[in-house]
């Protein structure tokens, strides 16, 4: 498997409850919860991009 270069440290606060959520979610999917992070903040890109577009 290929390692996925990261380049920059970003550093959030969330609610406590948000975090145990995700926690949850990503323990199911057996995913890291910056995995998780990285693609909804990918997911939300994409839908700024195309409203932009639409626009």
């Amino acid at each position: 498997m290929k390692k996925k270069l990261y380049t920059r440290p970003v550093s959030i606060v969330m609610p406590e409850k948000m975090y145990e959520q995700i926690s949850v979610l990503t323990d199911q999917q057996e995913i890291s919860v910056s995995d998780y992070i990285r693609e909804a903040i990918q997911e939300k890109l994409s839908n700024e991009i195309a409203a932009n577009k639409e626009e």
